[in-house]
């Protein structure tokens, strides 16, 4: 896992429960209603934490895919 995933899943970590702290009134945000941005921020956050982890793969995958593919090759005589 690469510094962007965890910092990513870190942030996700932080700002879903504080934003459910929030919704569901433990937190009091009357004061500041911009708070509740707070739990969709958390889900966005955790979405790219997710697309990141898979497309921490791809490379690897399309390097052995071009390494393995006959494409381009002179084709073997029978």
């Amino acid at each position: 896992m690469g510094t962007p995933s965890k910092v990513l899943l870190t942030l996700a970590a932080v700002c879903l429960p504080a934003g459910l702290l929030i919704v569901t009134g433990v937190i009091s945000a009357k004061a500041l209603p911009d708070l509740h941005v707070v739990l969709p921020l958390g889900a966005i956050l955790f979405g790219l934490f997710l697309l990141s982890r898979i497309l921490e793969k791809e490379p690897l995958d399309s390097d052995t895919e071009s390494h393995t593919s006959d494409y381009g090759k002179a084709p073997k005589p029978h």
